[in-house]
């Protein structure tokens, strides 16, 4: 979910970039969607394992913490470009990809990942 959001948001700046005069796009997306996430289960477990799921919670939460990690990676964007960050950047981007989606339907064994209806962990099972 955020990084789909974040792939979206920064295709958008990709093609504007040269008019808004932005460098940095794959490194901010990359730093941006992995510190997001990292913050995002930082704030919402203690919430989750207290409250449980609300979803008007997690979207404010989800919310609050992209206004909060883009505040904090936008002046990346106004930095001259380094090619050679960019491009590992782009391999990073596609290897966080291809671990998300791994776990997506093999997740870790604990609490959090257990679906309580069909009593089982991932998509797959």
């Amino acid at each position: 979910m955020i990084f789909t959001n974040y792939f979206i948001f920064y295709s958008i700046l990709f093609v504007l970039r040269k008019p808004l005069k932005l460098n940095n796009i794959y490194m901010t997306m990359l730093l941006g969607s992995c510190f997001n996430i990292l913050l995002f289960f930082a704030i919402y477990l203690p919430i989750y394992y207290r409250f449980g799921e609300h979803m008007w919670v997690t979207l404010s939460l989800y919310f609050f913490t992209i206004l909060i990690t883009e505040w904090l990676v936008s002046p990346i964007l106004e930095k001259p470009e380094k090619k050679r960050s960019e491009f590992l950047s782009i391999i990073g981007i596609f290897l966080l990809f291809f671990i998300l989606a791994y776990f997506t339907f093999n997740p870790l064994h604990n609490s959090f990942f257990f679906d309580p209806i069909k009593e089982s962990y991932g998509l797959n099972q």
